[in-house]
């Protein structure tokens, strides 16, 4: 039905990620960053500049004096933001582009991308903890593996995969993809960050999205570096972040936040409750409105 080998294959012949920006993703992902450096990396790649430059002005970030320098506006912003503003100008082009087999049209993973990142920002600020700077980039990246897993979806694959999942609008999650497939998005995904050389906590935040409670077990051997109370924190806001960023995407008026089908174990981890989760769902909505 599907030759899985020649699926994992495909991420081998994957495009290198934009070297500007996977410099960058090197540099912010030390335990600490030279900001001269990071400069100077921007300050190369002209489009990047003017959109960082656009951000640090935004509302969402303007102080009393503009920011008329690359330099000034990576520490207004922090690595979070700089981090999140590299891998989206490295992957917007591929999260615009339709994938019929998952019933997205052009644009609508973006728009899902830009609102499950906007979602972990704001779970992230009402978590309780740290959480590392690559949580929003996670986020965004979610659903990378569906753009290579897409064109190995036929019709005959489809059909299971909807029988699979029995779901009443004919749409098919992760646990059909694996029955059927042997194999699902986000571990697809994984494996394309890993190619990307992205740091394992992007990697493994990517492969564990729908799992969260596997984060404190694998933690130790597969992100080195970061605490794992941290690496997971991190899942469990991207795992929510995921749902929630998916529903808002789909649905602007917000129905049925009472069921997203998220882990409630993740959940109670994070102090959401449903008028809390209510409260971000609304941020993202007023945060995201300007964006898409």
């Amino acid at each position: 039905m599907i030759d899985v080998d020649e699926l994992v294959a495909s991420v081998r012949t994957l495009a290198p990620f934009p070297q500007s920006s996977a410099r960058i993703v090197s540099l912010l992902s030390a335990p600490t960053f030279e900001v001269g450096a990071v400069t100077d990396v921007i300050e190369r790649d002209p489009a990047l500049t003017a959109t960082l430059l656009k951000l640090a002005n935004s509302a969402m970030y303007a102080a009393s004096s503009p920011i008329a320098t690359v330099r000034s506006a990576v520490v207004r912003l922090g690595s979070g933001p700089v981090l999140l503003l590299a891998v989206s100008a490295a992957t917007s082009r591929a999260l615009k582009e339709p994938l019929p087999a998952y019933d997205l049209a052009a644009g609508d993973l973006w728009k899902r991308a830009v609102t499950t990142s906007t979602s972990a920002e704001l779970i992230g600020r009402h978590a309780r903890g740290v959480l590392p700077p690559e949580t929003t980039t996670v986020a965004l990246l979610l659903d990378i593996g569906k753009i290579l897993l897409a064109p190995f979806l036929g019709d005959e694959v489809l059909d299971a995969l909807r029988e699979e999942s029995a779901h009443p609008d004919g749409a098919f999650d992760w646990r059909a993809e694996q029955a059927v497939l042997s194999v699902h998005h986000a571990e697809i995904g994984a494996r394309m960050a890993r190619q990307w050389d992205l740091p394992a906590t992007i990697v493994e935040g990517i492969r564990l999205q729908h799992q969260p409670g596997v984060a404190p077990v694998r933690a130790p051997d597969a992100v080195p570096g970061v605490h794992p109370s941290e690496f997971a924190r991190l899942c469990d806001v991207v795992h929510v972040a995921g749902a929630l960023g998916h529903r808002l995407a789909a649905d602007a008026d917000r129905r049925g936040l009472d069921d997203l089908g998220v882990d409630p174990e993740a959940l109670r981890r994070l102090d959401l409750d449903d008028a809390a989760l209510g409260a971000v769902a609304e941020e993202v909505e007023q945060k995201t409105h300007d964006l898409l």
